[in-house]
């Protein structure tokens, strides 16, 4: 029998990064590590096992999205052309909490 329902959340929640227990703090600040972002808490837990293979430091940084989509959620509301609110939409508010390095000048 398929399981049904199999990763659920709190009704009304926002999109979150997963990030596997064992990331540091500074692992997010430090932005010599590479970031992999997966699909999914099994194929990030997975890609945690392989960062720290025969090592007590990580290769690179694994973060997980439960969709592909889902690295975009709503930041705010504003009002509409019509009067009304609107729903912006934009990077969820975990994309703050790792450190980016910049590859090109803004």
């Amino acid at each position: 029998m398929r399981e049904k329902r199999k990763y659920l959340c709190a009704p009304g929640g926002r999109n979150r990064f997963y990030f596997p227990c064992g990331i540091k703090l500074e692992n997010l600040r430090d932005v010599s590590l590479t970031v992999i972002i997966a699909e999914g808490e099994k194929k990030t837990l997975a890609l945690y096992r392989l960062a720290y293979w025969n090592c007590s430091e990580p290769r690179f940084l694994p973060l997980g999205l439960s969709g592909v989509w889902n690295w975009r959620g709503t930041v705010g509301k504003e009002p509409g052309a019509d009067g009304g609110m609107r729903t912006v939409k934009g990077a969820i508010p975990d994309m703050d909490h790792i450190e980016w390095r910049r590859t090109h000048p803004v």
